[in-house]
């Protein structure tokens, strides 16, 4: 793989937003769920951290009916308050809360509508934007969100004050009654995780991303001298998250271990190139067919395929150093039969990787 200089770090308020994103996931409708997050763990045979797993249930028993409504507001039915872990150059969350509490109208909706519209724009070109009447229109063109995640962006223009107090009242209540308790112990942990696995994270980064790039992106991302910089988040744990624009990329702390069963799965199924070229011969495969019916020497299958010997034992040879087929001898004779056992772990293979 060549060479890109990778930057692991960790972000105190980031990490603070992506653990209301898992929390919020267990009800979440346009993010992915935690059962679509359990159910892609348990296929791939990865058990998810215990302790994330008793602190959203923690969370989620204890929520008032007044926060669940905002957690669901903000982080479940869409998902905007994410676009806030953009907000930079702050070292704790409360200084984060507070930078929250003095944002100008237009800051706070581009940090919460920047990561979910289909076109980028800036603080400027959003505040003309918010400036003119047919909002309704921008909003359909563009964002993919539900009904009511479009009703949501217009209240988050409209109504900025209104969605600052609710922002500001909950993360303050969120972060002292629970998340506060065991914010060191997460970064600790962080911190000591980046260290010892920082080349097959960043390996597993790589991998990843450039399966999500056009052959132009990856030409323009080798090409660039820039330091790539990716927040690894305890939080987010198997999962990854990159912007469209390619200006913040978020892996979990466990994503390593995720991309190597995908790749792991993917090569189960690479070391039968040979075979499937073997078999997209159609006389070959007429042969094979043949063959599986029962063991036949090879003047009896030119007899029945109507063809040379040469030709018959040119398709044979292929078949048999693909490991299809084996020679049985008898007498005076040679027999071809089919391979069993290799037919019997391919199709378990296939299974594993298609139909798990």
């Amino acid at each position: 793989m060549k060479k890109k200089k990778i930057i692991l770090g960790t972000d105190r308020p980031g990490e603070f937003i992506m653990s209301l994103v898992r929390i919020a996931s267990v009800n979440g409708k346009e993010w992915t769920s935690e059962d679509e997050v359990k159910a892609f763990a348990e296929e791939y045979g990865i058990e998810l951290d215990k302790d994330i797993q008793r602190f959203i249930q923690t969370v989620q028993s204890a929520l008032d009916e007044k926060h669940k409504t905002l957690l669901d507001k903000y982080f479940a039915q869409s998902p905007f308050a994410i676009g806030l872990a953009l907000i930079e150059d702050y070292q704790s969350v409360e200084s984060f809360i507070s930078k929250i509490k003095n944002l100008t109208h237009t800051e706070l909706a581009y940090y919460l509508l920047v990561t979910w519209s289909e076109v980028h724009f800036g603080k400027e070109e959003l505040e003309s934007i918010m400036n003119k009447k047919n909002m309704i229109s921008w909003v359909e063109n563009n964002f993919s969100v539900s009904e009511k995640g479009k009703w949501q962006i217009m209240k988050i223009i409209y109504c900025p004050e209104e969605v600052k107090e609710e922002l500001v009242e909950f993360f303050t209540y969120y972060y002292e009654t629970f998340y506060k308790a065991i914010e060191e112990e997460i970064m600790i942990k962080l911190e000591q995780h980046i260290q010892s696995h920082k080349e097959t994270l960043e390996k597993a980064f790589l991998q990843d991303y450039m399966d999500m790039l056009s052959v132009e992106g990856q030409e323009s991302f080798w090409s660039s001298e820039e330091a790539v910089e990716v927040l690894v988040s305890y939080f987010i744990e198997i999962g990854s998250a990159y912007s469209s624009g390619g200006e913040g990329f978020v892996i979990g702390y466990r994503f390593n271990e995720l991309v190597d069963k995908v790749f792991n799965r993917e090569q189960e199924l690479l070391k039968y190139t040979t075979l499937f070229k073997v078999l997209s011969d159609e006389t070959r495969l007429k042969v094979l067919l043949q063959i599986n019916e029962g063991s036949k020497y090879l003047a009896e299958l030119a007899e029945i395929m109507e063809s040379s010997t040469p030709a018959i034992k040119y398709h044979l040879n292929k078949l048999f150093l693909a490991g299809l087929i084996e020679v049985e001898h008898t007498d005076s004779r040679i027999y071809y039969q089919v391979k069993k056992e290799k037919f019997d772990q391919f199709t378990k293979d296939v299974q594993k990787v298609f139909l798990s």
